[in-house]
């Protein structure tokens, strides 16, 4: 989705397997790389693919514009949204009134199937807007990896 981020070091695109079972995307907010260590972190990178370069958008450091770019490839001022907030509706390109594409259809169109879990509120705006498989928002963020387990556990 990004073209000119670098893959990441510690997994080189040769050594990509042919076919992946699961892609796991986690988004911790504020979360700076040199917190990333300990050896769930450590086992993380060096099983997986991981870049510690992730940056946001200048545009703004905000939560929902951000996601919006990560799931999207495009920058803040391409895809315009600039509030940190579920507005209602869909998330659509104003100039053409279609919706962005993204990588939950992007993986749906594979023949993937897609999961998001979430603590925000304000993320009920994906699920109206893309092809979500299964959708999970908890308040409660702790409650997260116990439902993400239960769920990869029942599907394997």
């Amino acid at each position: 989705i990004y073209p000119n981020v670098p893959p990441s070091e510690n997994m080189p695109p040769s050594d990509i397997p042919d076919h992946v079972a699961h892609v796991i995307h986690i988004v911790v907010d504020g979360l700076r790389p040199d917190y990333m260590n300990g050896p769930n972190f450590d086992r993380l990178k060096s099983e997986g693919a991981c870049t510690l370069n992730a940056r946001h958008d200048f545009a703004s450091s905000q939560t929902q514009p951000n996601h919006l770019g990560m799931f999207t490839g495009l920058t803040i001022a391409d895809h315009g949204y600039y509030e940190d907030a579920d507005t209602g509706g869909t998330l659509v390109d104003a100039n053409t009134g279609q919706g962005f594409q993204n990588i939950f259809d992007l993986v749906k169109g594979a023949g993937g199937t897609t999961a998001f879990y979430g603590s925000k509120e304000k993320f009920a705006m994906f699920d109206r807007s893309w092809s979500i498989d299964t959708f999970v928002l908890q308040k409660r963020g702790f409650v997260l990896v116990p439902l993400f387990l239960e769920d990869m556990n029942n599907s394997m």
